[in-house]
């Protein structure tokens, strides 16, 4: 073969191959590797929460008032607890204490320590400086009786007298087996010393009975801290694989460890095609950080997928079992797994864990069942289990009074606890929407969360110095110790809290942010939290019960926490009626040597395209920010070319795709957008990128590098100053708080970021409220879709509302009369456009499927490369035809939830081919239908003169004949 057979013979395995291409390119614009485990590749790890010691709610910018509020909080809360700071830093050097630097922020630095207590009871604690809490901390979920339970106390008591007696087994451990059976439903149980352990052996089990290795969990799930399910999912399409959460844990620990979406068909699907090699799929019923997701439908789908391919499905009950109903999510999801682990509550305050399950399953650990004075004994094969303290004596004798008074007190004492819990949350969200507070109060029977996207620590100390015990880590329980004083008394100390910052300038009142939501969308629908079976209702039942509302879920996110994916219920106003707007977008190259471009009036087409697209229902003009490169060289600066569309224009909207924030001073882009806005009537969007490249840093080269988060804090005091608040920054004579004039038109302008095809970027887009600009270049239309999907559920999670955020998607776009003449015609500027591309992309571009580094050929075999691959990419991932052989490549952008089609028009094709066919750009219903499904696209007969032509008429529209 010679070298360009070579290439033609590579060019045919290009499309499978595709993402494989993407990953220089998207480590060059900042969408970071895709790949796990590579050995070219650095370890990542995740999902620890790592927050920047510099985040927090105060900043060296914040308002004087902020300053101060915090300087006097940190003074009085550390002289209520001077005691326990004291203690703290005594044994800092010798105690290594993992809890004791979670959240750590400079700001807050003086606040973090343990509070550290003297006694406790029922639903108070005292601590060491003598200060009375309400604890709703309660022993991290373990406490659902209150501190020292009278009749736990009473039997552990009674125990003691006699001796502790390790070594022996002890009465109550059959008879807490006996009642572990009776109360879940189980057949067999073993117990253990926590919930790792159990969750651990339990594993175990369900390998030894499937001869399979294995383990299914869902991301934003927890199932202890045995190396092996300490995982996350990294990665996409064929780089998609699991790493280990932190160091110190072994690849090999997790190389049977797959993390699937929670709620998802996705997940279901992945499980079918992989079920013969997995042996468990563990599921936290109801996720403790996300307690408002209960997919009950999508668990009973995991039921008989599991049961049909002989998987093991085990439910980690460790907050759910007991507390929102006897039989925990088992009762309300009607749903019996093959084994359950259980811990916290069960040792009402004592170390325990318990496995219970199948027979047949839960033999592995001393071969079954057999009898005396027969012939009978242990059947079944073994595994490992075996500990020091397993059935310790006091833990035992816990549990069995725990589960005796279960067994006498339920379904009682559950609805009453449940029933409290929802009037506490309902009461309180009530509250946050009357008075316009951004967080919510989500939960699932008596545990809860307060649910936000915003930092909020500063709220957490002042429920301590209210007298509320809060923990780290942010969850927080009911018990039926709990009095209907101490109920209001958090929320009290709630609302006073909030109403405390509020007055030091935290939150301000009015109008939320505007956004532009895609036409015809309706907002989405709150999601329902499951109900909870009353007295006496059998397993199974949940749809029969009354549903109780619960705020679509939000998530507590910090500012480089990696972000959580959950799934979430598809809202109904994705099956409504919608359209996907068409738009233009220019980001030519523009040498300076006899290139096509215009060498008279460089902005002028520009003008001419804009006062075109204005008058014939286009929604929006796109313009980048690039530096020192003739690929985008006409746009240096978007402010000053969006201030010359707005007197150009009177419609149409004017967007920055995007402003490198890293390059600018936050108050200068707020000032000269705010200008835009006023000149434009309030018609500019802002999207906003991190910098696409090192060359452009040479304003600021100390930026490039940390530049991802520059731009998202930068962002933030964009916003800060676009809403009216004030920045405190240094001047030539001290420090002055400066605000923004003019005030801008818009209560916030529509904002977007820019994003390639790392999922996890749309989902860090979506935790900051941003729209996407993204493109077809470096992923296909099922990762779009996937991608899109993804975005809104990660909304959906931070409490935004899922389809109000917005999709704009770039395709470069040629029309003409006939599809022939379109392709040959575009062919040349296109061949040119991605050369200029290659230069600027370090020599590779996956957009053409090609697996040669195309610096290294001769101009003919590029013309090869160009010529095969171009088709292929026409075909899939670009507008360049005639109207009708362009449409399913529109109709597909659409389908996966394209908001914006943004026509890239100025790759190259000469002024007058463009100019020429603007009479024809005419998007009169270059939309969708019902359903999602896209309008049908045809040429109107006004249309047919002149190349280029695009004209989107309605599906009535008579077609016409090609």
């Amino acid at each position: 073969m010679n070298e360009q057979e070579n290439v033609t013979a590579a060019l045919d395995r290009d499309l499978a191959a595709m993402n494989r291409l993407a990953r220089r390119i998207t480590e060059q614009i900042g969408a970071g590797p895709a790949v796990a485990g590579s050995a070219q590749q650095p370890q990542a790890h995740g999902p620890r929460v790592v927050i920047a010691p510099d985040a927090g709610m105060v900043h060296s910018t914040s308002p004087r008032t902020q300053q101060e509020h915090l300087d006097d909080l940190v003074r009085r809360y550390t002289a209520r607890t001077a005691a326990s700071r004291q203690l703290a830093q005594r044994h800092r050097r010798r105690l290594a204490d993992s809890r004791a630097v979670v959240g750590f922020r400079r700001s807050t630095k003086e606040m973090l320590y343990p509070v550290a207590a003297r006694r406790a009871e029922g639903a108070r604690i005292e601590d060491i400086d003598g200060n009375s809490y309400t604890d709703i901390t309660m022993g991290f979920g373990v406490l659902l009786f209150g501190h020292e339970p009278g009749f736990v106390r009473e039997a552990v008591r009674e125990h003691l007298s006699r001796g502790i007696r390790l070594g022996p087994r002890s009465v109550e451990t059959g008879a807490a087996a006996e009642l572990l059976c009776e109360l879940t439903g189980m057949e067999r149980v073993a117990f253990a010393n926590s919930g790792t352990e159990a969750n651990a052996a339990a594993i175990r089990l369900a390998r030894a009975a499937t001869g399979r290795d294995r383990i299914v969990t869902f991301q934003g799930s927890y199932h202890g801290h045995a190396d092996q399910v300490l995982g996350r999912q990294a990665g996409h399409g064929a780089q998609e694989g699991t790493v280990p959460v932190s160091r110190g844990i072994p690849h090999s620990a997790v190389a049977e460890l797959t993390v699937l979406e929670y709620d998802s068909e996705k997940a279901l699907h992945a499980i079918e095609r992989d079920a013969e090699r997995i042996a468990v799929v563990i599921v936290e019923p109801v996720q403790s950080r996300h307690p408002s997701l209960q997919p009950a439908a999508f668990v009973r789908k995991l039921r008989e997928l599991t049961a049909r391919h002989g998987i093991v499905l085990m439910f980690d009950e460790m907050l759910t079992g007991f507390r929102p109903a006897l039989r925990g999510a088992q009762e309300l999801y009607g749903v019996t797994p093959d084994l359950a682990t259980y811990g916290k509550l069960l040792g009402g305050g004592f170390p325990i864990g318990a496995i219970a399950g199948r027979s047949d399953i839960m033999d592995g650990v001393d071969g079954g069942h057999w009898s005396y004075g027969d012939d009978s004994g242990p059947t079944a094969d073994t595994t490992f289990f075996g500990g020091t303290y397993l059935q310790h004596p006091v833990s035992m004798t816990a549990a069995h009074a725990v589960l005796t008074h279960l067994k006498e007190h339920s379904p009682h004492l559950q609805e009453r606890l449940n029933a409290r819990t929802t009037e506490l949350a309902t009461g309180l969200n009530d509250f946050f929407e009357a008075e316009e507070f951004p967080l919510r109060m989500g939960w699932f029977g008596s545990q809860f969360r307060f649910e936000h996207r915003a930092d909020m620590e500063l709220l957490y100390y002042h429920l301590m110095l209210r007298g509320v015990h809060v923990w780290e880590w942010r969850n927080f329980f009911l018990s039926t110790a709990h009095t209907d004083g101490d109920i209001e008394h958090v929320a009290d100390a709630v609302r006073g809290s909030l109403r405390d910052l509020r007055e030091a300038g935290f939150f301000r009142t009015g109008t939320a942010p505007s956004r532009r939501p895609a036409p015809g969308r309706a907002a989405a629908e709150p999601v329902a939290a499951l109900p909870v079976p009353a007295a006496g209702a059998r397993a199974g039942t949940v749809a029969d019960a009354p549903p109780v509302p619960v705020p679509v879920p939000v998530a507590e996110t910090v500012a480089d926490a990696p972000p959580v994916p959950v799934a979430a219920p598809v809202p109904a106003a994705l099956t409504t009626p919608r359209r996907a707007d068409f738009s233009l977008y220019f980001f030519g190259d523009y040498p300076d040597d006899d290139g096509p471009g215009p060498k008279e009036g460089r902005y002028e087409l520009l003008m001419e395209a804009a006062r075109f697209a204005d008058q014939h229902g286009f929604e929006a003009l796109w313009m980048p920010e690039r530096h020192f490169n003739s690929f985008g060289g006409l746009f240096p600066n978007p402010a000053v070319l969006a201030a010359a569309l707005s007197r150009e224009t009177r419609r149409i909207r004017i967007n920055a795709g995007s402003v490198v924030l890293p390059l600018h001073d936050p108050i200068r882009v707020a000032e000269e957008w705010s200008m835009a806005d006023n000149l434009s009537g309030g018609r500019v969007g802002l999207g906003v990128a991190s910098g696409w490249n090192a060359n452009d840093f040479v304003f600021f080269p100390e930026r490039f590098g940390p530049h991802k988060q520059e731009m998202y804090d930068r962002l933030e005091q964009v916003r800060s100053l676009w809403r009216g608040e004030p920045l405190r920054r240094t001047t030539g004579d001290g420090e002055r708080e400066v605000r923004l004039f003019p005030r801008p038109v818009q209560t916030m302008p529509p904002l977007y970021t820019a994003v390639v095809a790392n999922p996890e970027s749309y989902e860090r887009a979506a935790a900051h409220d941003l729209g996407i600009v993204t493109n077809l270049m470096t992923q296909d239309i099922d990762q779009l879709r996937d991608n899109i999907a993804r975005y809104r559920r990660a909304r959906a999670l931070h409490g935004l509302d899922p389809d109000a955020g917005r999709v704009a998607v770039l395709l470069h776009t040629y029309l003409s009369d006939d599809h022939d003449t379109a392709r040959a015609e575009a062919f040349a500027p296109m061949a040119r456009y991605m050369q200029a591309s290659l230069s600027l992309f370090s020599g590779v571009t996956n957009s053409l499927g090609v697996t040669t580094d195309l610096r290294s050929l001769s101009e003919d075999d590029l013309d090869v490369v160009f010529r095969r691959a171009y088709g292929r990419y026409c075909d899939q991932r670009a507008l360049i035809g005639d109207v009708d052989t362009v449409l399913p490549v529109a109709e597909a952008v659409a389908d996966a939830g394209a908001d914006e089609i943004v026509a890239l028009v100025d790759f190259g094709v000469s002024a007058d081919q463009l100019r020429a066919g603007l009479p024809g750009w005419t998007p009169c219903a270059a939309g969708t239908g019902s359903g999602g499904h896209p309008t049908r696209v045809r040429p109107c007969p006004r249309a047919r003169s002149g190349s280029g032509s695009w004209n989107a008429c309605s599906r009535d529209a008579p077609p016409t004949t090609r």
